[in-house]
């Protein structure tokens, strides 16, 4: 008796702790369905798969039906024979429009929510704020975008409508089958009872798998992605077997998982085998006494054996499918989940004030670091009134882009001290506002796939497109040019000459300069400060230069060191003050000097 009780306790809390997990890893999916699946289109799925379960629970019970008429008939009773025929033909015919209705909707379903999931995966690309948005894993971003998804959207099509249906046919079939013989019924439960927690547990374990899998598979795609963008760098060193042999390691660690995966589904399958023929066999057995004994009917038997055979026993396989799909499903759920609840950037804030009384950008005792990171900046503060051009210089890794990241507002919540763009402080601008404002022109600039004429229109805010071309000296020709992916077909100056006059296009209140001449040659780089300086007279710019003779005729120039400005004033102050920069200042001239002759 005891013993009998240990089991029973141990046997519900097994079912008790697997039924959490299962809820745990629909809870994902119900939180999806919520976001990208509308209610109406649910209860038209449920709908349909209602009837899909009369159709088929209606094509045993006629059977039963048809058959038991049969028996009278041949015993030479008169029956209903021909009404049972009917009944079939009928059912058969329902069942052809049943199924063509359900195929439709499952996939239009599949479309809308593939369309609904990749354009929620794109508006939060385009909205996750920036420092969120730099500690994310390349790889599995763009596994997740394509892989995951269609995965995901295959669950959608299959397994959600398949569960219901399983669901509403077994509440039909147990019904039925309790109403004709219980005894029946239960003679088949302890056989599934005793197998399907080791099926589960078996689904745990691939649960587990597919987690590594796909971790392997995120960093394959990074790698390839890196193979890509550095074909020409690896062929330059000669390290293609390096490379190789890298990859071959992780292509190991994926087939391994996959392995692995692979074992735990043929062991579901196969137990779910193993519960498919067992109740039928019982049940042939047992169906077969209460025949004998006139409990039942041969039509009732024949019609129980099939709806375990042909549907019950038959969808355990199906189920251990189902639950693996949902495990699958649950690690691509919860990845685009945590995706989609990075926060956003600002929005629906203060359109700021702009006023001339008022610095347009102040700094005051601003300090930030990045994530993981020391603080790059200590005590930075500065202002810049409008039309101002400031430069800010110093050696590498000082933080002089990192100030200009601050003012587009990339990290509004992370730095210390006061930022103020006009009257307003920094975190309280509309983010979208305050980017209207500004025109970035940074060293690695990046070019979309198209021509160079697509890159320049899509900042072309005044219309000047043809006249700033040819202030640039881009021709006709040269305008139709197809940069390529990142603009790989172009050089390094091109590219930079394109996006300097990308953001001379935008005509923004303030200009944000990152090295905009590097890349170019020293008389190009002569003749485009000669076309900025008649292109953004009386604009605000904010310059960071490593060459110092580009940032001369700056209003005012900073020297970070350290974390501060170590020193400040005009070109000539500073060369007077005789300090870093003018030291920097001579290095480079002397440098510029030998490398000229």
């Amino acid at each position: 008796m005891g013993l009998s009780m240990l089991f029973n306790r141990n046997f519900h809390s097994f079912y008790k702790k697997q039924d959490e997990e299962f809820t745990g890893t629909m809870r994902n999916l119900q939180e999806l369905c919520k976001r990208f699946v509308s209610s109406s289109e649910i209860v038209k799925i449920i709908a349909l798969q209602i009837l899909c379960v009369l159709k088929d629970l209606g094509s045993v019970y006629i059977l039963a039906y048809a058959t038991d008429e049969v028996v009278v008939y041949l015993s030479g009773e008169v029956g209903n024979i021909t009404v049972a025929f009917i009944l079939m033909g009928s059912v058969m015919l329902m069942g052809v429009v049943i199924a063509t209705m359900d195929i439709r909707v499952s996939e239009g379903l599949q479309v809308k929510i593939r369309r609904r999931l990749l354009s929620a995966y794109e508006e939060k690309i385009m909205t996750v704020r920036l420092d969120q948005a730099e500690s994310l894993d390349r790889g599995q971003l763009m596994n997740t975008f394509s892989s995951d998804l269609n995965k995901l959207c295959q669950w959608f099509r299959w397994t959600l409508p398949k569960i219901i249906n399983l669901t509403f046919y077994l509440i039909g079939a147990i019904i039925y089958s309790f109403v004709q013989n219980v005894w029946l019924t239960f003679s088949v439960v302890p056989a599934v009872m005793l197998i399907v927690p080791m099926l589960l547990k078996i689904v745990k374990k691939l649960g587990g798998s597919v987690e590594k899998e796909r971790s392997a598979a995120d960093r394959v795609m990074k790698m390839a992605g890196e193979v890509f963008a550095g074909a020409e760098l690896i062929k330059a060193f000669s390290a293609e077997e390096k490379i190789q042999v890298k990859i071959g390691k992780e292509l190991a660690e994926k087939e391994k998982q996959e392995r692995h995966a692979a074992v735990y589904k043929s062991l579901s399958r196969a137990l779910g085998f193993i519960i498919s023929y067992l109740p039928g066999i019982i049940a042939g057995l047992a169906g077969g006494w209460f025949l004998l004994r006139g409990q039942i009917t041969v039509g009732f038997l024949i019609a129980f054996i099939q709806m375990l055979m042909g549907r019950v026993s038959y969808a355990f396989p199906q189920f251990s499918d189902y639950i693996s799909t949902s495990r699958e499903a649950d690690v691509y759920s919860r990845r685009i989940l945590e995706f989609l609840s990075m926060p956003d950037e600002k929005t629906g804030g203060s359109e700021g004030v702009v006023s001339a009384d008022l610095p347009l950008i102040s700094f005051e005792h601003v300090g930030f670091g990045y994530p993981n990171r020391e603080r790059i900046l200590k005590d930075v503060s500065f202002t810049v009134r409008k039309g101002e051009k400031a430069a800010f210089v110093g050696m590498s890794g000082c933080g002089k882009s990192t100030i200009l990241k601050l003012v587009m507002g990339y990290y509004p919540d992370s730095y210390t001290g006061s930022i103020r763009i006009g009257g307003t402080e920094l975190r309280d601008w509309d983010q979208s506002k305050l980017r209207e404002m500004m025109a970035p022109v940074f060293q690695d600039s990046f070019l979309f796939s198209g021509t160079v004429k697509d890159n320049l229109s899509m900042t072309d805010r005044i219309g000047r497109l043809e006249e700033v071309a040819n202030s640039f000296g881009f021709s006709e020709e040269f305008l139709e040019t197809e940069v390529g992916e990142g603009g790989i077909r172009v050089s390094g100056g091109q590219r930079q000459r394109i996006a300097i006059a990308r953001g001379q296009l935008k005509n923004a209140d303030i200009y944000l300069l990152d090295e905009p001449l590097a890349n170019l040659d020293y008389i190009t780089e002569k003749q485009i400060l000669r076309e900025m300086e008649t292109t953004l007279a009386g604009k605000t710019q904010l310059l960071v230069e490593h060459r110092l003779e580009a940032a001369e005729d700056s209003d005012r120039i900073y020297y970070i060191a350290d974390g501060k400005i170590a020193e400040e004033g005009t070109h000539q102050e500073l060369m007077e003050e005789n300090g870093l920069y003018a030291a920097l200042y001579h290095k480079q001239t002397l440098e510029a000097g030998g490398a000229a002759t």
